[in-house]
């Protein structure tokens, strides 16, 4: 508890007073009368803080906390609230204020954004509050200490979850019509959809409905889909606010669940400079869970990946073609080689995708129009590592091997869309 700034105001104000000491006694009499009531009647002000957020938090995106609270007394609340959210998060906003009515519960929302995959914890509640007359402000403490886990983007998954069910995908980017496939036995029927083929028009169904109607056919089920995940050094470099990692982390857990969805089975390898987690395929969708538990902790190495002995690891493991889904990237002309050289290995007998995390800050820096000589410099740095990158991904294509090269906000649905689009096309 401490004076506020009105009772500063109004001790400044006696100070006119000053060369009349009847009327400066006469105020500060009653100053000290309003200081005295306004403490009694306000120092007792029963209310209850709750904290409800969602104990599984997503990184690199915004997660909602709610502070709920509950006035029980019959004057109005307001307060200043600052939560104790860990210190590795970014918040918006960072403070917050509400009125509550009497005998009444407000909710108060705020974002938390982390970084990074582990543990954390939040903190006590701080709470400031004016006193009736608002000579004084109350603080007060609440201990509403708890864990927090920060795993990768589930918050995605979730999305594509309830879009998929109300048929809604075209809203992510993905296109809709190659979830059902090329399969030969009927399915159902539904509404014709922008990118469906006019031959899987269902025309007696669209003359009673009097609206295009297209047929779904099952897609054969029970493929195979490995996704390999490079943790070497290459991949802990930071593309915005996130590392190349983390992007690729997010993408393969969405990957994972379409496929899952899809009837199909899903496998996991993560590598460097030696195989770190092997997770063999299966296709129940609780397989997702187990999936999500291995990317949990998963962190970079400061080794070079050991492409030789991941894809020679994967080809004994696995003898039946399945699509090879292989997260790296392509930006160190030495280490691009190594890739294209050893992608031959699953060739034989896989069909490999090849997903590289484009450099947002590269890009732009290629982009740009260099005003010094410093820039100048970075710019033909910046041109020579796109070079090298293009040149790189034009050997793997050369050879066959499937390319897709984004920058991360586009990375997850435009991975989604080119497995599909084999999917769809029977090449697995």
């Amino acid at each position: 508890m401490f004076p506020s700034l009105r009772f500063v105001g109004l001790t400044a104000f006696g100070a006119l007073f000053s060369f009349f000491d009847r009327a400066l006694f006469y105020y500060s009499v009653f100053l000290l009368v309003a200081l005295t009531c306004d403490f009694f009647l306000s120092q007792t002000h029963p209310f209850s803080i709750e904290r409800i957020f969602d104990r599984v938090l997503s990184i690199g995106i915004d997660n909602t906390v709610n502070i709920r609270i509950h006035n029980a007394f019959h004057r109005s609340l307001s307060l200043n609230i600052r939560d104790e959210f860990p210190v590795e998060f970014s918040a918006t906003p960072a403070e917050l204020t509400g009125t509550i009515l009497p005998h009444s519960t407000l909710n108060i929302q705020y974002a938390v954004t982390p970084y990074k995959r582990g543990e954390y914890a939040f903190g006590k509640v701080f709470t400031r509050r004016k006193s009736f007359f608002g000579l004084w402000v109350f603080e007060k403490q609440v201990d509403l200490r708890c864990p927090a886990r920060v795993y990768p983007n589930v918050q995605m998954v979730k999305k594509y979850d309830l879009l998929s069910r109300r048929q809604l995908l075209n809203l992510l980017g993905i296109k809709p019509s190659r979830i059902q496939g090329r399969g030969t036995e009927f399915e159902m029927l539904r509404d014709y959809q922008v990118d469906d083929e006019y031959r899987v028009i269902d025309w007696k169904a669209t003359s009673k409905k009097g609206k295009p109607i297209s047929r779904v056919y099952e897609v054969e089920r029970t493929k195979n889909l490995m996704l390999m995940i490079d943790a070497g050094r290459i991949m802990g470099v930071h593309t915005g606010e996130l590392t190349k990692l983390e992007h690729a982390i997010n993408s393969a857990l969405l990957v994972s669940f379409v496929a899952l969805r899809l009837g199909e089975r899903v496998g996991l390898c993560i590598f460097s400079s030696d195989i770190q987690t092997y997770i063999p395929f299966q296709s129940k969708i609780s397989h997702f869970n187990t999936i999500v538990e291995a990317l949990y902790n998963l962190k970079s190495e400061v080794y070079e990946s050991n492409y030789r002995k991941a894809f020679e690891f994967i080809a004994r493991r696995n003898r039946k073609r399945s699509l090879i889904v292989v997260y790296s990237d392509l930006i160190e002309n030495h280490i691009s080689q190594g890739l294209i050289k050893y992608c031959s290995i699953l060739q034989k007998v896989h069909l490999p995708l090849c997903v590289a995390v484009r450099d947002v800050a590269i890009t732009e820096i290629a982009r740009s129009t260099p005003l010094t000589e410093k820039e100048n410099y970075q710019k033909a740095v910046a041109l020579t590592l796109l070079h090298d990158r293009h040149l790189a991904i034009k050997a793997l294509t050369r050879r066959g091997i499937r390319v897709v090269d984004e920058l991360p906000e586009h990375l997850t649905i435009t991975t989604i869309n080119k497995y599909l689009e084999l999917k769809h096309t029977m090449k697995i």
